[in-house]
């Protein structure tokens, strides 16, 4: 059966949730909030939070209620900031970003700008939020408040993002089975995986040389070893 898997660095498996426990329809992204996990349901249109023992699943924003003029409509990514509490999720359908506090909704921004947003991250760096655009190639870059700030044409079909403590900016691409790598400043740099099968998650434990890179695609997750010259090998 499906179901959220725990490994850790290395990638040794540790522990699993399985769906069925969870009542988790389709799983598309996850962040941590402390000692819990922050799951978004795409296909139940929800967002839950739950501990490893999954024991009390709570929902956080539930399907067919209106968060500002319209439900939750095909939620894929999400991002939380633990410093200030503030929740972000890619409301996909429609083509904005979702933002709450806690339980509480507070605001929506994006749709002007947004044509089909996936993934979302915030950059340690600047605070600002990262939303990868697979409608038209794009990465596009918005304040907390949810000011649009820039927008970088990177062409092709971005999905999943990562931003390291430094700020380097990981990004991948669905059709060309390719993670790219972008400098703090969006210059693009050597790819950090040229073989991973529709990547549709990208994440990091560690930073610099002792990091490792976790790629989600269609073919599981793979494990991709940092070396001192900013390459990645895979393990």
């Amino acid at each position: 059966q499906h179901k959220v898997a725990i490994v850790d660095k290395s990638g040794s498996y540790k522990s699993a949730i399985g769906y069925d426990t969870l009542k988790l329809g389709y799983g598309t992204e996850l962040v941590i909030d402390g000692e819990n996990l922050i799951i978004v349901d795409s296909r139940r249109n929800r967002v839950m939070r739950t501990d490893v023992s999954a024991e009390m699943p709570e929902i956080l924003v539930y399907p067919g209620e209106e968060y500002g003029d319209a439900p939750l409509n095909k939620p894929i990514g999400v991002a939380f900031d633990e410093e200030d509490g503030l929740l972000y999720i890619v409301d996909s359908g429609n083509k904005r970003i979702l933002k709450f506090e806690g339980t509480s909704y507070r605001d929506n921004f994006g749709s002007d700008e947004l044509v089909q947003p996936y993934g979302i991250a915030i950059n340690p760096v600047n605070g600002n939020l990262y939303v990868t655009d697979w409608g038209d190639g794009s990465v596009k870059i918005y304040t907390p408040a949810g000011e649009f700030v820039k927008k970088y044409e990177i062409g092709g079909y971005p999905t999943g993002i990562y931003i390291s403590e430094s700020g380097f900016i990981f990004i991948g691409d669905i059709l060309a089975d390719t993670v790219y790598m972008f400098a703090p400043d969006m210059s693009p740099l050597p790819p950090a995986a040229t073989d991973a099968v529709s990547p549709r998650g990208v994440t990091m434990i560690g930073e610099g040389p002792d990091a490792t890179l976790f790629i989600s695609g269609e073919s599981g997750v793979s494990l991709y070893k940092a070396s001192w010259d900013n390459t990645y090998i895979p393990r």
